[in-house]
C-alpha cells in the first residue's frame, strides 16, 4: 500500500451504500467533529472499493478525537448525540419497514429523502470516530497505562490482551438469544410458534446480515430454521447456552479484573478507557444497524422504481440520490452516467476540495496509490483480538459471498474486515484474520462469541498470504505465520 494512505479495503459493496457517507462529508456539520478526515480517497472497481484516509493527517487528527473521546468519558456530547439520533433514526425505520411504500411518486420521494438523510446525520455523528477508535485506541491506551508505571502489564500480550476486551455483548449474540428463548415453545419435534413471534424477530433483526451490497437480509424462513435447530439442544446443552450468552460481558469483565489484579493494577489506572471501550463497541454494533436498515430500505425503493418502470437494478445503485429522485419522476435515467461509473469510479476530498474521476483515471490512481503490496513476506504482525492458537488453511477474499460459499469447516477466514454478512463464513472458520480493525471492530467480537483466535490490524494480510497457503494464527501475540 502506499504509504500516503491508510486503506480499508473489500468486496460486494454498492456504490448506493455510499452516499450517505459522501453527502456527509461533503457538508460539514457544525459542533460534531468525527465524521470528517482532512484527506480521504474512495475508489471502486465494480463492487470492489478502497476507501482511504490521507495519512499522516488522519492519525494527527484521530489521535485526538479518541483522546477527546476517552477525556469527556461516555456522558460527553459525541456519545449523548449519537444515542439520541440512533434511537430517532431507529424508530422511523422500524415503522416503516411493516408499512407498505407509498404509490406517489413525491410522498415516494419524501419517503426515500428521509431515510437517506437519517443516514447522513448518522454518518456525520459516527462515521470517521469510530474507524479512528479502532485504528489508535490500542496504541493510546498501551502509552498511557506503560507511562503510569506498569509496562510489565502492557508486555505480557497475552495478558494485555483480555484487558482490552470490551465487555459487550453483540447484537449476534442477542439474536441467538431470541432464538433460543423462542425454541421453547416447539414441543415434541413440532412447529408451535406463532407467525407473530417470528416476526418480532424479524423486525428487530433483520438487518443483521446484510452486507454494503444490500443482500443478504435475515429471513423469516431462516428464523424458523434456526429456532428449530435450536429446540433439538438438550436440557443441559439449552441451558449452557442460554447461559454462556447471558453471563458473556459479566465473564469478560471479570477476566480483565482477574488480570489487573494479578499485575497489581489498580483498577481506576484502566477504567476511563475500559468504559469508552464498552461504549464504542456498543456504538459500533448501532452504526451497522443504521447502515444497514437506511441501505436495505433505500434499496426496497430502488427495486419499486426499476418494478414501476422496467430499469436494473443494477443501475440504479450507480445513482446519486438527487439522480435517483430524477429517475423516481420521469422514469429516466442518465445512462452514460451509469456506464462511466461501472467502468471505475474515484472521489478525492481534501478539506473543501472534490475531484471525481471516472474510467482509465480512476483506475491509474487505484493501481499507483491503493493496491496492497506483498514484498515477498511470510508473516504478519496485528492486534491480538481474540486469543487462542490455530492452524489451518488460509482462504483469502474480499467478498462474504465467496466466504459462505466456498470457504470449508476447518479453514482461516483472511479477509480486509468482516461485516454481519460473513458470520456464516466465520462459523465455520478455525480462526479470522484481518487488515483492518482493533479490538472493538466486528471481526474480534464475533471471533470472541465463537470462541475462535482472531488477529485484526495486520493491514497486509490479503497481499502475503493467498488461499490454500497453511498458515498458524497466534491470538495471543498477534502474529500470523506460514507454516
Amino acid at each position: 500500500m502506499n504509504a500516503q494512505y491508510k486503506l480499508y479495503e473489500r468486496d460486494g459493496v454498492t456504490f448506493a451504500a455510499l452516499q450517505p457517507y459522501f453527502e456527509s462529508m461533503a457538508k460539514p456539520m457544525r459542533g460534531v467533529e468525527y465524521h470528517i478526515a482532512p484527506r480521504l480517497a474512495v475508489a471502486l472497481k465494480g463492487s470492489h472499493i478502497y476507501w482511504a484516509y490521507g495519512m499522516p493527517e488522519y492519525k494527527n487528527v484521530g489521535v485526538k478525537w479518541v483522546q477527546k473521546m476517552i477525556t469527556s468519558g461516555v456522558n460527553g456530547r459525541f456519545y449523548r448525540v449519537e444515542n439520541k439520533h440512533y434511537k430517532n433514526a431507529l424508530a422511523y425505520f422500524s415503522l416503516l419497514i411493516s408499512s407498505t411504500l407509498p404509490k406517489n411518486t413525491e410522498a415516494l420521494i419524501k419517503v426515500y429523502t428521509t431515510i437517506h438523510d437519517l443516514a447522513v446525520e448518522h454518518c456525520r455523528i459516527v462515521g470517521v470516530g469510530i474507524d479512528a477508535f479502532d485504528d489508535f485506541f490500542e496504541e493510546i491506551v498501551t502509552r498511557e497505562v506503560s507511562r503510569q508505571g506498569y509496562p510489565n502489564l502492557v508486555d505480557d500480550k497475552d495478558a494485555w490482551s483480555k484487558v482490552l476486551q470490551p465487555a459487550y455483548r453483540s447484537e449476534v449474540l442477542n439474536y441467538k438469544l431470541a432464538i433460543l428463548e423462542l425454541s421453547k415453545k416447539i414441543k415434541n419435534k413440532k412447529f408451535l410458534v406463532s407467525a407473530q413471534d417470528v416476526e418480532h424477530i424479524y423486525r428487530k433483526y433483520y438487518w443483521l446480515t446484510i452486507g454494503w451490497g444490500g443482500r443478504g437480509v435475515l429471513t423469516r424462513k431462516k428464523i424458523k430454521q434456526e429456532t428449530r435447530a435450536c429446540a433439538k439442544l438438550t436440557s443441559i446443552e439449552y441451558q449452557q447456552e442460554r447461559k454462556y450468552i447471558l453471563d458473556y460481558a459479566k465473564r469478560i469483565a471479570e477476566n480483565r479484573r482477574a488480570v489487573l489484579k494479578r499485575f497489581q493494577v489498580p483498577e481506576k489506572v484502566v477504567r476511563p478507557y475500559l468504559t469508552v471501550l464498552d461504549k464504542i463497541a456498543r456504538m459500533h454494533d448501532q452504526r451497522k444497524e443504521i447502515q444497514m436498515r437506511s441501505l436495505f430500505l433505500m434499496d426496497e425503493i430502488r427495486r419499486k422504481v426499476a418494478r414501476t418502470y422496467s430499469l436494473k437494478m443494477a443501475d440504479l445503485v450507480w445513482l446519486k440520490p438527487n439522480e435517483l429522485r430524477r429517475v423516481i419522476r420521469t422514469g429516466k435515467i442518465p445512462k452514460r452516467t451509469v456506464i462511466d461509473r461501472k467502468s471505475g469510479y474515484l472521489v478525492v476530498m481534501n478539506g473543501s476540495k472534490k475531484l471525481e474521476k471516472t474510467g482509465k483515471q480512476a483506475l491509474r490512481f487505484i493501481d499507483n496509490k491503493l493496491k496492497l503490496k506483498n514484498n515477498n513476506l511470510t508473516s504478519v504482525k496485528g492486534a491480538p483480538a481474540s486469543a487462542g492458537i490455530a492452524t489451518g488453511r488460509a482462504f483469502v477474499t474480499e467478498d462474504p459471498r465467496r466466504a459462505i460459499k466456498f470457504l470449508k469447516k476447518g479453514d482461516i477466514l483472511v479477509t480486509p474486515m468482516t461485516t454481519p454478512d460473513f458470520v456464516p463464513a466465520m462459523k465455520k472458520a478455525v480462526a479470522v484474520v484481518t487488515n483492518e480493525g482493533g479490538v472493538t471492530v466486528h471481526a474480534a467480537i464475533i471471533s470472541r462469541e465463537l470462541r475462535i483466535p482472531c488477529v485484526t490490524g495486520t493491514e497486509i494480510a490479503t497481499a502475503v498470504f493467498k488461499t490454500g497457503d497453511r498458515i498458524e494464527v497466534n491470538g495471543n501475540t498477534g502474529v500470523v505465520r506460514k507454516i
